[in-house]
Parts: structure tokens; sequence; C-alpha cells
């Protein structure tokens, strides 16, 4: 087995594209004593295949350089390796335009930081989400490490990606597609199915926290632990115009619970239904709609090296 760590590394992270960024990074990693090799990404995606195909060549230790959605798609690609070693070691060095996995663990876009904490090498087991998508074509299996969402969430996603392209992913546009997608968003009934609960309503979003940090800083779920083996699973009714505005308006306040139409539930599996097509994204990564999906708690699944 390998002991260098393969480094899956998005070169676009952070708007990071010189070589002077590269060449500092590399002079870090070996004044540091660390061993590594770069796989860069070539699009949306790849992350997980390199993942995969990092473990076939038997790497036991796996760092992702990018933002959240490179990382879970890194988690996914292990997640489904078919040859994941008991003694595999993850790691985040975190330059995306989110980084809400890193800052849940602490871990900041100074490279002398993230290499240090790499250098270290603290680790922590933690647990990761497991969702089956029911689709018309068959079942689909993801994974992801920190947050999904629907409804709101989901739009919220979709305009986003929209505005960082235009805006070369500043990260303010996670806040200007919250404020759009309040126009954009439609309620629909789903029926969730919990560890002790069932319940149906008309809702207008959803978030499933492992992590607690979502959208770059905000806090949907602030109590999610992804060490404690549960999600925990916010959901808001139907709203009118008002209860929208001062659920916004607590959100970036940090204190969505506090919103009558909130409710919170804590649950190692979740089972979602509905009679219209569900609009997904699975840490800031968007899905194709389906109309059921169960997710779980995989308990103690990666060890992360953290702080």
């Amino acid at each position: 087995m390998k002991t260098t760590w393969a480094i899956i590394a998005n070169p676009q992270a952070g708007n990071r594209t010189k070589g002077d960024f590269w060449l500092g990074l590399e002079q870090l990693l070996t004044q540091a004593g660390i061993s590594f090799e770069f796989f860069f990404t070539q699009a949306r995606g790849h992350a997980e295949m390199l993942a995969r195909e990092i473990l076939a060549q038997g790497y036991t230790r796996v760092a992702v350089l990018g933002g959240d959605g490179t990382f879970s798609e890194a988690v996914s690609g292990l997640m489904s390796a078919e040859n994941r070693p008991d003694d595999l070691q993850v790691a985040l060095l975190p330059f995306g335009t989110g980084n809400d996995w890193g800052r849940y663990w602490g871990l900041d876009r100074r490279l002398e930081n993230s290499v240090q904490v790499l250098a270290a090498g603290h680790t922590r087991l933690i647990d990761i989400g497991k969702i089956t998508f029911h689709g018309e074509s068959g079942d689909e299996v993801c994974y992801f490490d920190n947050a999904f969402g629907m409804g709101f969430d989901a739009k919220v996603v979709a305009l986003s990606e929209k505005l960082q392209h235009l805006f070369k992913g500043q990260s303010w546009t996670y806040s200007m597609g919250v404020l759009l997608s309040i126009f954009a968003n439609r309620s629909q009934r789903m029926r969730f199915e919990l560890d002790q609960d069932a319940w149906e309503h008309r809702v207008y979003t959803v978030s499933c926290g492992n992590g607690c940090y979502t959208g770059g800083g905000i806090k949907q779920t602030p109590d999610a632990d992804p060490t404690d083996g549960k999600l925990d699973v916010m959901a808001m009714e139907n709203l009118s115009l008002s209860k929208i505005a001062r659920g916004v308006s607590l959100l970036f306040r940090g204190r969505l619970l506090e919103h009558p139409s909130v409710h919170l539930w804590r649950t190692a599996k979740l089972s979602v239904s509905s009679e219209q097509p569900i609009y997904t994204e699975l840490d800031g990564i968007l899905h194709a709609p389906v109309k059921s999906l169960d997710v779980e708690v995989l308990p103690q699944a990666l060890r992360f090296v953290c702080p």
C-alpha cells in the first residue's frame, strides 16, 4: 500500500490558476516532510472517478484541494469504491467558494495551516450520508459528507451556480441566490418517514445536515454533528411572503429554528416522497429530480484528518 498523499486538486480552486500558487504549495508540503502526488480534475464529476482510480492504485491517503463540491465528489468515489482499505485517511485543503465542511472543522484557506494539519495527522471517524434516488430508469446511490437540501435549498444552488458563472465565483453569489429564490421557489407536498415519526405537509424548504453549515457559513441545522450517527432534518412549511422574509432574516442571523414554521428532527434514516418531482442538491451539487428517495447515515464511515 502507498503512504504517499494522493491530492485530488481542482485547478480552479479559489480562482487560483497561477503557477506560483502551485509552486508555493509544493514547497510547503516538501518542507513539512509530506510525500505527495497531484491528480488534477478536468471537469465536474471527475473527482469521483479519480478517487476510485487512486484507491485502485493502492493509495491509502487521499487529500482534496478544492471546495465543498470537489470534496463531496471525492467522498462519493471513495465510498462507492469496491476496494476501499480499512486504514484509509481522507483530508481537505479548503480552497473553494463556500468551504462549509472546512469551516465546521476549523480548517481555513491559508496554505500554511492546511499543510500543518495534514502533517500533524490527527484524525476523527466521521459519518457519511447515503442517498438512494428512485428514478424512472431505476435506483441511483449517492453519498454526501456535509448536507443535502430540497425545494428552496436546491433552487438557491441552481441560481447561485448561474451567478457564480457570471461573477467568477464571488462568495456573495449565494446570498443573492437566496434572495432571488424567494420569488422563484414554490412549495410542494412531501411525506417524511423518520426513525420515530411520520409527517406530511406542503413544504417550502428542507435541509438535512450532517454538518451544521451550508451556503458559505449559514446555519440551517446549527446542532448537526458529523460524528453522532444522526442527521438533523430541518423542514419549513408553506409560507406567506411575509413569513418567508422573516425566515430569511432569521437564517442570516443564525436563528432560523426560532421561526414558527420550522420543524426539526434528528434521525438515522429518512424517506421522502412527493407527487411532484423533488429537486435536490448534495453538498451544493444539483441532482436530477425524482419523486422519492431514501437516506441513511453510515456511522464512522471514513477517517478524516482534522485539527
